[in-house]
């Protein structure tokens, strides 16, 4: 779900005023905890919330923390096959904030293929990415390989060659000289959307 970063700052400050005072806030302590002067504004975002299917004062909003996400740039598509040259284009897309320790250093990809379906990383979804230069072995990464095309597989490095590895008993590993293979990144987590 979208949120303006407003949304989510009303979403925090009521969870926190709901949290030290053990009641729901009133509209001009909402106002008070976001450095707003206007009761009116704060009222605006609550409709558009409701209208997005968020009731902030519900008992059930009580979980609404867990509503916190980061908007992080998603760049294209990696394939999780052959390695193929990658056609950007950027939006972004919103993930969990639990994932994301380093908002500026992450982006996202959409999955085409299916060589890490044994890792349960599927055609369609989305991996979030740290970007790093360097992985370690057992790393799930996203590899450029002879300047122009990516991939997605599990690292391994043995003396000077890289082997990336796919998570599917159907295919067989992908070797390389060190010096034809770079990483893009490291991935730390998957969103599938049903």
């Amino acid at each position: 779900m979208r949120l303006t970063r407003k949304q989510r700052e009303l979403l925090d400050c009521v969870s926190r005023l709901l949290r030290d005072n053990g009641h729901y806030p009133t509209l001009r302590e909402i106002a008070d905890c976001m450095g707003i002067r206007s009761v009116s504004t704060v009222h605006e975002h609550i409709k558009k919330l409701n209208e997005k299917g968020i009731d902030v004062f519900s008992a059930s909003s009580r979980n609404f923390p867990e509503l916190k996400t980061v908007s992080i740039p998603l760049f294209g598509y990696v394939t999780a096959g052959e390695p193929v040259t990658v056609y950007e284009f950027e939006e972004n897309v919103e993930v969990p904030a639990s994932i994301v320790t380093t908002p500026m250093k992450t982006y996202a990809l959409k999955i085409r293929g299916d060589s890490m379906i044994e890792e349960h990383i599927c055609d369609g979804d989305i991996v979030i990415v740290e970007k790093r230069d360097v992985a370690y072995n057992g790393d799930i990464v996203i590899a450029l390989i002879d300047g122009h095309e990516t991939t997605i597989k599990r690292y391994r490095k043995r003396g000077k060659k890289v082997e990336l590895i796919p998570a599917n008993s159907e295919m067989k590993p992908m070797v390389f000289d060190e010096d034809r293979v770079r990483i893009q990144g490291v991935v730390i987590g998957v969103v599938r959307k049903y």
